[in-house]
């Protein structure tokens, strides 16, 4: 996989591989807790509250970085 996945949490948003459940499960990788955290509270990717949460978390400047 060579897409990211954007988990937005509060007034930040994490990023990580599209295979980072691979790598939990066959390598023992142990994600921060405040991750863990915000993809709990992640509302559905397709959803009107990830989006809003995703330009609150600075998503706009991925969108349009010339503003």
């Amino acid at each position: 996989g060579s897409a990211n996945l954007f988990v937005p949490a509060d007034e930040l948003r994490f990023v990580c591989p599209e295979l980072i459940l691979h790598y939990i499960n066959a390598h023992g990788y142990q994600p921060p807790q405040a991750f863990c955290d915000a993809v709990m509270n992640c509302p559905d990717t397709r959803s009107m509250e990830y989006k809003q949460r995703f330009l609150r978390s600075g998503g706009r400047k991925l969108i349009r970085p010339e503003e």
